[in-house]
């Protein structure tokens, strides 16, 4: 078997396949091979066999590097006068841009006033005149985007607009936390809120144990900051069944995330405008752009790739809480149709600088428009959006490959896209809402989640509003670390005939479900394999059906104690077959579910319930243990 997937570098994925029922190969798709000269490699490897049914254990894709005469040394661009497929190659240097920007975590405003205080002392005196966004002194906690009418000193600036309000004092810095005593009992590794002795509220801490014990010492991080802590305040997760002995002391917090420098949007739109089907290269250095006074998003066209040195950063403010047709939503959008991009080492930071304070309408970094097709978004970085940092929930496009990015503190999704034959993969989430997918034999591999945030799940394959199920997609090789979501992964409505295998997952808490498989009222989720996935957790339950059929479990594994292995309601055409299923009250619970089997390892209660009243009289189980 032979694929061709369009990567520039060397990238292993880990792709398996079940009896490849509902999956075509992609390769050879001409798009791509008129863009890129990229030759790929497949080796299937190590067949298992369950009964009759075939699970492939991996799937390397193997890429050779052919894409770029440019050359990165020491973090410069270096670069001859075309690329390596003939694209001119344009230097954003000539374009007039200033590379000035600052970005500090200790701003302070109060309301009905222009002074802004930073403890940092970074202020100077050509600082008047440009741009400025200070975190929550907007309308309704927003940011406030306006310009420095007046240098005081370097502690205090003037601005041309008031504060509308307080900005939030007192959270939490992300390694503001030292643990101080160790309790008998210990922790569960998972995501926690806290008690706090002293002044501050509403702080979410991550916790990495050793199963639960707490020795040696847990590794903490601040997952939410909360506000109105001072140093020295005592922080106690809420962790069921620790004796709350064991707690963390402040060290250091924070105030308002505050971004100041020229705004560049004008000479960033005018050189993306010109590098149109060509290769724009964006130097070394940190750059604001902009886009709050209905200025329209940064348009990227077809053919064209953008580069970006791995020094630089674009500090983006501005960004309007409207929808997604409304000017001032993205920072750069392809537009409806846009082909054949390549966006390489984009690294966008944004306004919501601390904490998880305001959630705008669904803003990106990136905003694909209506059927893009052939996208290429690699070696990123997107941080700190109010909304998304690559947003096309509406696209249902082609061919967008999001390969070895890293995601973090954004307040929705790092990804939102609706396009087939999509690929995410090696991309890497840090305090982010994850990833929600949809789309025609797509696949959502190899991605580690630490600490995922709000949303419903930290990967969701599937869910969109509109079309027939998306058959034969992948979510494979992940692995996803204290989430605070509903589920950890979940396979939604649309997603079908698609192979959920080789994740792991750890630390999943209270009422959330490991694996979940659920139709959501838009269309059916159907025969779905899910296989090799490895669960610790205290939660609800290991796998959670919902009027779905026709889902099979082969050689999954739950480490925890949840309260259920499998817990199904209205789903049928089961198919358990070597599991190791652990519940503290069931391990298995079927309501309203028919036509099952199940030959699994019981391993806590060894208990199985089915609800008789609530199932049809032709019901068929097998149970063996």
């Amino acid at each position: 078997m032979r694929l061709t997937v369009p990567c520039r570098s060397r990238i292993a994925m880990s792709i398996r396949i079940v009896d490849c029922v509902g999956f075509q190969s992609e390769g050879g798709r001409d798009g791509w091979q008129k863009l890129h000269s990229d030759q790929r490699r497949a080796s299937l490897q190590k067949p298992a066999v369950f009964g009759a049914r075939e699970i492939v254990v991996s799937l390397e894709i193997v890429v050779m590097l052919s894409m770029l005469s440019m050359v990165r040394l020491n973090g410069q661009a270096k670069s001859s006068e075309t690329n390596g497929t003939g694209k001119p190659i344009v230097n954003l240097i000539s374009s007039g841009t200033i590379s000035d920007a600052l970005m500090v975590r200790d701003g302070s405003m109060r309301r009905g006033s222009a002074v802004l205080f930073s403890q940092s002392g970074l202020f100077a005196p050509n600082a008047v005149g440009k741009t400025i966004s200070v975190q929550g002194a907007g309308p309704d906690g927003a940011q406030l985007t306006t310009t420095i009418s007046r240098f005081i000193d370097t502690r205090h600036v003037m601005l041309s607009k008031l504060a509308d309000k307080d900005t939030v004092s007192g959270a939490i810095d992300e390694g503001g936390l030292t643990l101080m005593r160790q309790g008998t009992n210990g922790y569960y590794a998972g995501q926690y809120e806290t008690r706090t002795q002293g002044t501050g509220s509403g702080a979410r801490i991550s916790i990495s144990a050793n199963g639960r014990a707490i020795g040696p010492s847990p590794t903490p991080t601040v997952v939410n900051p909360g506000f109105g802590y001072s140093v020295g305040d005592k922080v106690y997760p809420l962790v069921p069944g620790s004796d709350g002995a064991a707690y963390f002391q402040v060290t250091k917090v924070d105030g308002a995330g505050v971004i100041w420098g020229t705004d560049n949007y004008s000479a960033f739109r005018t050189a993306i405008s010109a590098a149109a089907g060509k290769h724009l290269i964006i130097p070394a250095g940190n750059y604001l752009i902009n886009t709050a006074q209905g200025k329209k998003a940064i348009q990227v066209s077809s053919d064209t790739q953008v580069d970006m040195d791995s020094k630089g950063t674009l500090y983006w403010v501005g960004v309007q809480n409207a929808s997604e047709s409304s000017n001032g939503w993205a920072l750069f959008n392809l537009d409806s149709g846009t082909k054949n991009v390549i966006l390489d080492g984009i690294h966008c930071v944004g306004e919501n600088l601390v904490g998880l304070t305001f959630v705008m309408n669904n803003p990106g970094c990136i905003l694909l428009g209506t059927g893009v097709d052939h996208i290429w978004i690699r070696n990123g970085n997107f941080s700190n959006s109010f909304g998304h940092a690559i947003e096309g929930q509406s696209t249902v496009g082609n061919d967008v490959l999001i390969v070895g990015n890293t995601f973090s503190h954004n307040n929705d999704t790092g990804v939102n896209v609706n396009a087939a034959h999509t690929t995410i993969a090696h991309n890497t989430f840090i305090n982010d809402a994850g990833i929600e997918a949809a789309g025609a034999q797509s696949h959502y591999d190899n991605n580690t989640l630490i600490n995922p945030v709000g949303g419903p799940t930290a990967i969701a394959a599937g869910g969109i509003t509109a079309g027939g199920p998306y058959q034969g997609g992948t979510v494979i090789g992940n692995q996803i670390i204290n989430p605070a979501s509903t589920s950890a992964l979940a396979a939604l409505s649309g997603f079908s005939r698609g192979f959920i295998s080789n994740n792991t997952v750890q630390g999943y808490t209270g009422s959330q479900f490991c694996i979940e498989d659920v139709y959501t009222g838009y269309v059916h989720a159907d025969y779905n394999t899910f296989a090799n996935n490895s669960c610790s957790g205290t939660g609800k339950a290991t796998f959670y059906f919902n009027a779905v059929k026709g889902a099979t479990l082969h050689t999954n594994i739950e480490n925890g104690m949840p309260q259920f292995g499998v817990l199904s309601y209205g789903s049928t055409e089961f198919e358990s077959l070597d599991n190791v299923l652990i519940g503290r009250s069931y391990d298995i619970f079927l309501a309203n579910s028919s036509s099952g089997r199940f030959r699994d390892k019981l391993a806590h209660n060894t208990k199985f319930l089915r609800d008789g009243s609530r199932t049809s009289p032709d019901s068929k189980f097998e149970l063996r243990r």
